[in-house]
């Protein structure tokens, strides 16, 4: 039986590596295989950041031709490309980082520290050489690959298809407010790598700008699509959003801890609920909009939505929250249900 003919080779490489073949011209930032459009400034920065901050990214695809008369090899740049130019640029002095990078905005290569350059110049890389292979070989690799990897599910295509002011808005304010759902268990560490605790907060959003209206993967891809363009309400939002948190982790911590209003669904419409009193809501398709009201003391709200809570864990069909603990199962998302949950956290929440 014969030897089998080594494919690939996994191995790492620094920064300055790369740097220094691009200089002596033995690395071709290959079209061929690109697969996806040019980096927008946005996804060039946090690039950089991610570098600078020592996290780590995806491996690159070299086609590694390697000479033995010559005893030299040349590498063919076939997955990464956009993120070796923008490293390449970067050195080069060529890219100001922007505001996607939170600690090094405005910054250039020369500009930064000694230190961070020279973490910069020894993070490390994870390259597949492709040993000697020919576009067939390349093809081929990736079509392998493309058979292993778990399908994207809604949220990470969202993240993928749109480099926008809302996803990266999204993509921060869930930086900044993970705490609150891992806190409280509401969204598993399990399901955030699948980006479910993005898909919480686009929620959210979606609640500030169109008010109780359906929930759910279609509701957010129809969110996405129709805001492509520049997004002014950011600021406005991420307070709102802060406010609320940051008022439920105080208020409603036995709620959120011990009881089914802890899930998703219904802290999303705890949410509303507490938006629409202290700042209002869009009506959405509600008939119409609940009176705002003073928020009563957290002892009488606790107790209302102790009441809530106890009527769905005795599955209490045919009690005065009956309506709510039908509400509470079933399609949760769907705007029906949404609509009964909201008005009676509206109801809980307003000063008698």
């Amino acid at each position: 039986m014969e030897a089998p003919v080594r494919r690939s080779s996994l191995q790492q490489f620094s920064v300055a590596d790369f740097l220094q073949w691009d200089r002596q011209q033995e690395l071709t930032l290959n079209p061929t295989f690109q697969r996806r459009p040019l980096w927008t400034p946005d996804a060039r920065s946090y690039l950089i950041d991610t570098i600078l901050l020592g996290y780590s990214m995806p491996k690159i695809y070299l086609r590694t031709t390697i000479n033995s008369k010559t005893l030299t090899s040349s590498r063919d740049v076939v997955d990464g490309q956009q993120r070796l130019r923008a490293i390449i640029d970067f050195a080069q002095d060529d890219l100001v980082l922007n505001r996607r990078s939170k600690q090094f905005m405005g910054v250039r290569y020369s500009s930064l520290d000694l230190a961070y350059q020279e973490a910069f110049l020894s993070y490390q890389i994870a390259v597949e050489h492709l040993i000697n292979a020919d576009d067939e070989a390349v093809l081929e690799t990736f079509a392998r690959l493309n058979t292993f990897t778990v399908p994207l599910n809604p949220a990470e295509l969202r993240h993928a298809m749109y480099d926008t002011e809302l996803r990266w808005f999204i993509f921060w304010i869930t930086e900044d407010l993970r705490w609150f759902l891992q806190r409280y268990d509401i969204v598993s560490v399990r399901t955030m790598v699948r980006m479910d605790d993005d898909a919480f907060f686009a929620e959210l959003v979606n609640l500030l700008l169109n008010g109780i209206v359906d929930g759910g993967a279609k509701a957010l891809d129809s969110l996405y699509r129709k805001n492509q363009e520049a997004f002014p309400r950011a600021e406005s939002f991420r307070d709102k959003i802060s406010d609320a948190i940051t008022w439920m982790d105080k208020n409603l911590m036995q709620i959120l801890t011990d009881t089914p209003l802890g899930r998703p669904y219904q802290v999303q419409m705890l949410f509303a609920a507490y938006i629409h009193h202290l700042y209002g809501l869009p009506q959405g398709r509600l008939t119409e909009i609940p009176e705002r009201r003073e928020l009563d003391s957290s002892d009488a709200i606790l107790i209302r939505l102790g009441e809530l809570a106890a009527a769905i864990e005795s599955e209490n069909v045919e009690g005065p929250h009956r309506a709510f603990v039908a509400a509470s199962s079933g399609a949760t998302i769907r705007v029906k249900s949404r609509s009964v949950r909201f008005l009676a956290f509206v109801a809980a929440f307003a000063a008698r």
